[in-house]
C-alpha cells in the first residue's frame, strides 16, 4: 500500500510535525573509495540482521533502557511557485525518547515532542508573527506532541498510526570516518481543516509531508558495542503543506524546512535561551511523568482556535 495515497482519517493523535526520530540501515552494493555503500563496519555485519538493529539503535536512539534527548534548529521557509524561498521564522525543536530493548532484536522508544517558534535564525521566542507572504498578523502557534511508538528491528523501523513520518531506507555510507544513515519518507492524508469552515487555516483537501533525515556518527563510536547511544548529529529537510496557523489558505506551494540538530546527554545541555523559551512555551516536555495524555498539534489548534 503507497502510504502517501492513504484515504484513511487523520487519526486523532496524529504528531510528529518535525523532530521524530527516522531512519534504518540497509547494506548496499559498493561504491568509490570515498564514499561507499557499506557491508560491515570495523567487523560489525549490516548483513546480519541481528547486528544491524543493534547498529541503527545506537545510531538512532539506543539499544538500552533509557531516555534519549534531540534538540533541532528548524529554518522555515515559504516554498511558492515561479521563485526562491523566502525566510519564515525558525523552530526550536526539542524531542524526548524513552527506549527499551525489545524481542527479536527490536528496540522500543516512545517519543515527545515540543517546538517553540523563534524569531527567524535566532534563538527568542515569538508570541506574535507577521507573515510576510499576506501581510497580515498572526499568533504563533508552539506545539507538542506525543507520544508516539517507534520500533527499530531486522527489518527497518517502524511507526504507529499517529506519526507523520513513513521511513523508507537508503543505503547506508561510510565517508571520511563518518557512518551516514539516510531515509526518505513520503506521506499524505485527508486535511482536517476543510476550506468550508477554516478558510485560511486550510491548505487544501489533503496534506501532504516529505521529510528526508540523514543521521551522522562516528565510526569509531558507532563500533564500540559498549556505548547504547552513540553521539550523532541529524540533519533533515521536509516539504509540508501550510500549517493551518499560517493563515495562508489556499495558495499554491508549501513550507520547506531546513533543520541541524544532535542527541543531548540531558536537559542540562540545552542552550540558556532555547530551554527558557521551552520551559515558558512547552513546560510539560519537562514533565514527562505528568504527561497523562496524548498531545496533538492539529488537534489542540482546533481545540484552541477559532477559524478566521
Amino acid at each position: 500500500m503507497d502510504s502517501s495515497r492513504s484515504d484513511r482519517p487523520m487519526a486523532a493523535g496524529l504528531i510528529d510535525r518535525r523532530g521524530l526520530l527516522a531512519g534504518a540501515l540497509l547494506a548496499g552494493a559498493a561504491g568509490t573509495p570515498f564514499a561507499r555503500a557499506a557491508t560491515s563496519i570495523g567487523g560489525i555485519r549490516l548483513e546480519d540482521p541481528l547486528e544491524r538493529s543493534a547498529l541503527r539503535a545506537r545510531i538512532i536512539g539506543s539499544s538500552a533502557e533509557e531516555e534519549v534527548h534531540s534538540l533541532y534548529r528548524m529554518h522555515i521557509y515559504a516554498h511558492l511557485p515561479g521563485g526562491n524561498t523566502q525566510p519564515l521564522f525558525t523552530l526550536l525543536n526539542y524531542n524526548i525518547v524513552r527506549w527499551r530493548p525489545g524481542e527479536n532484536g527490536r528496540y522500543i522508544g516512545r517519543s515527545f515532542e515540543s517546538g517553540v517558534v523563534a524569531d527567524f535564525d535566532s534563538d527568542d521566542p515569538l508570541t506574535s508573527w507577521r507573515n510576510p507572504v499576506t501581510g497580515e498578523t498572526r499568533e504563533v502557534w508552539h506545539f507538542l506532541g506525543g507520544p508516539v511508538e517507534i520500533t527499530l528491528g531486522p527489518d527497518g523501523i517502524e511507526t504507529d498510526e499517529n506519526a507523520t513520518l513513513k521511513p523508507e531506507p537508503l543505503q547506508i555510507n561510510e565517508m571520511g570516518g563518518y557512518v551516514f544513515v539516510p531515509t526518505q519518507s513520503s506521506f499524505s492524508f485527508p486535511n482536517p481543516f476543510r476550506a468550508e469552515k477554516w478558510p485560511k487555516e486550510s491548505s487544501g483537501k489533503r496534506y501532504y509531508w516529505d521529510s528526508f533525515y540523514t543521521f551522522a556518527a562516528r565510526v569509531d563510536d558507532v563500533i564500540d558495542t559498549t556505548r547504547a547511544s552513540a553521539p550523532a548529529a541529524v540533519q533533515f529537510q521536509n516539504l509540508v503543506s501550510w500549517h493551518p496557523w499560517l493563515g495562508m489558505g489556499q495558495r499554491d506551494g508549501r513550507t520547506f524546512g531546513r533543520a541541524y540538530g544532535a542527541k543531548l546527554n540531558s536537559p542540562a545541555a540545552l542552550p540558556g535561551k532555547v530551554r527558557r523559551g521551552l520551559e515558558i512555551h512547552t513546560p510539560e516536555i519537562f514533565e514527562l511523568d505528568s504527561w497523562d495524555k496524548p498531545r496533538n498539534d492539529f488537534m489542540d489548534f482546533a481545540a484552541a482556535r477559532k477559524p478566521t
